[in-house]
């Protein structure tokens, strides 16, 4: 890792993990990403996000890394945007406002927690919030009413 952390966002794809925002020894909230290649045994700064995140989620979904919520801004404020990373184009996108205001009083941003997140067949489903975001609309549906009905899925 070029840049100790704590607290950051990951996921991996393969080969390849990439680790975004955190804090660093200090306490200050990073808003730098590393990607690291497991057949190389390397470390790659990657482009700044647009906003420093930490207690953030990370994701894969359709070969894009996700930052997710998370506590950042002069204030560390809880985030209700998001960030994508595309690997071929080498750019960072925030999404704004992808979480209702009445997340930011649920338990779990209360104490700084980050999003649980799971991806299904590129469905993105944030059990904790009880949101999903669907990439080809870029809005949000209330869970489950419009999950599309599949004979191998089984919900607890």
């Amino acid at each position: 890792m070029n840049a100790p952390r704590c607290l950051f966002g990951s996921s991996s794809l393969g080969e390849i993990s990439i680790l975004a925002g955190g804090c660093d020894s200090r306490g200050n909230i990073l808003i730098s990403t590393e990607l690291y290649n497991l057949e190389a045994g390397t470390w790659k700064s990657l482009l700044s996000m647009n906003k420093p995140h930490k207690k953030c989620s990370g994701v894969f979904m359709d070969a894009v890394f996700y930052v997710i919520g998370g506590i950042g801004g002069a204030k560390s404020e809880w985030l209700t945007c998001e960030e994508e990373y595309d690997p071929e184009i080498r750019t960072w996108t925030q999404i704004q406002c992808m979480y209702h205001n009445e997340y930011k009083n649920d338990t779990h941003a209360t104490y700084g927690e980050p999003l649980l997140v799971a991806v299904i067949s590129s469905m993105r489903i944030i059990p904790i919030c009880i949101r999903r975001h669907v990439l080809d609309f870029q809005s949000i549906f209330s869970f489950p009413d419009h999950i599309p009905p599949h004979k191998s899925t089984t919900l607890i």
